[in-house]
Parts: structure tokens; C-alpha cells; sequence
């Protein structure tokens, strides 16, 4: 859990970063230390006006924090809870001043970019064959239960976008640079779609456009 503090939007990047360096950790083993220390800290944030904003890892852990702030306090109230990803997608917003705030793709958004992509899969020529081959019979007209596959399709390479970001960073900027990582066909056909996706001016930038 991490407990934050907004800042004034005219304040900017530099400040942002000065804000950042000085946080402070608190270390345990246990949760429920960190719990107190952290209600310590909710104590001394005196501004009824401006009220502490507290990123957690998933809800289940922000009912656990309330109940136990609620126990040491006899009340838990005035207090913003986040997920990680929101929160920092807050604090940054808060700090940049630019009109324009940067919006973050979520998974659905990802989908939808991929749903196009796929459907927009040339069965003969396309660099994706093994993806064309599970949509496409061996006489190049659609499957049966095409839109099905496409849909199903669009939502596992998804979850797999998603998952190369955080896990497989390494294998991603191979991707960018125009390398393979595993030199197979599969990888090959995915790395074909994740250009699609997020080279310059493709389906992520079109968004934008329109």
C-alpha cells in the first residue's frame, strides 16, 4: 500500500519528480505494522479539504485497511482509495499541466485495437500465418464460427499484451526493434500484430485521430 498526496496541477514534471525522490518507505514483515504506520501518517494529514489518497494492490485489501484504520481510529473516513494503476494515472494527472492529460490503454481497449487488426488479416500474404490459419480455411474464406475466433482471439492476445508489458520487457523492445526473440512462426505472427498496434501511426495512434 502507498499512501500519496496530490499536488497543485501548475506544479509540473520537476516537482512531480522532487516528490517522488522524497518518499518515504516504511519496512516490516507484517502488515498490521504497516498499518500503523500508516494510520500514524493519516493522523498527522490534518486537511479536511485535501484528503489522503491511499493506493492499494486490489479491493480486498482496501476493506482490510479501512477495518483496521476504523479499529485503531474508531473511524475510518475522508479517504481516497485507488488501485495501483488508477492511482498513479491520478498523480500524475495532477501533476502535469499540460491540458491534454495522457490517457493509459486498458485491456478492453487493447481488445477492440486487436479485434481490428485481426479482422483486417490478409489470409494469403499476411505475416501472421498461424493467425490467419486458426480464422481462414485452406481455401482462404472464413471459418464457420469466424466471428467467434476473431472475438476470442482479440481478447486472449490481449490478456497476453498485457502480460508481455509487465513480464516480458526484454522480448517487447526486440519486437519494436524489429528482432524475434524465439525466431517461431507464433512469435513471429504476434510481433506482426503488435506493430500494427503500436507503431507510429497505427491502430493505438488512430485513436487519437479520431
Amino acid at each position: 500500500m502507498i499512501l500519496i498526496q496530490s499536488c497543485p496541477a501548475e506544479t509540473g514534471w520537476n516537482e512531480l519528480f522532487r516528490l517522488i525522490m522524497a518518499i518515504r518507505l516504511f519496512f516490516s514483515n507484517t502488515i498490521e505494522t504497516l498499518t500503523r504506520s500508516l494510520a500514524d501518517e493519516i493522523t498527522r494529514h490534518r486537511d479536511p479539504f485535501n484528503p489522503p489518497a491511499i493506493m492499494v494492490p486490489n479491493p480486498y485489501m482496501r476493506k482490510w485497511i479501512q477495518m483496521k484504520l476504523a479499529e485503531l481510529h474508531g473511524i475510518s473516513m475522508n479517504i481516497n482509495f485507488h488501485v495501483l494503476n488508477d492511482g498513479l494515472k491520478i498523480m500524475m494527472d495532477q501533476c502535469n499541466p499540460q491540458a491534454e492529460k495522457p490517457s493509459i490503454l486498458e485491456q478492453k481497449d487493447i481488445q477492440l485495437l486487436l479485434y481490428h487488426a485481426l479482422a483486417s488479416i490478409d489470409p494469403v500474404s499476411s505475416p501472421a500465418r498461424p493467425l490467419a490459419e486458426y480464422l481462414y480455411t485452406r481455401d482462404h474464406t472464413r471459418k464457420v464460427d469466424y466471428d467467434h475466433r476473431l472475438f476470442q482471439l482479440a481478447s486472449r492476445l490481449s490478456r497476453y499484451f498485457m502480460e508481455y508489458e509487465l513480464y516480458r520487457e526484454e522480448m517487447v523492445r526486440s519486437w519494436l526493434e524489429g528482432r524475434l526473440t524465439l525466431d517461431m512462426d507464433m512469435e513471429s505472427a504476434q510481433q506482426h500484430l503488435y506493430h500494427a498496434l503500436f507503431r507510429k501511426n497505427g491502430y493505438r495512434d488512430s485513436i487519437k485521430k479520431n
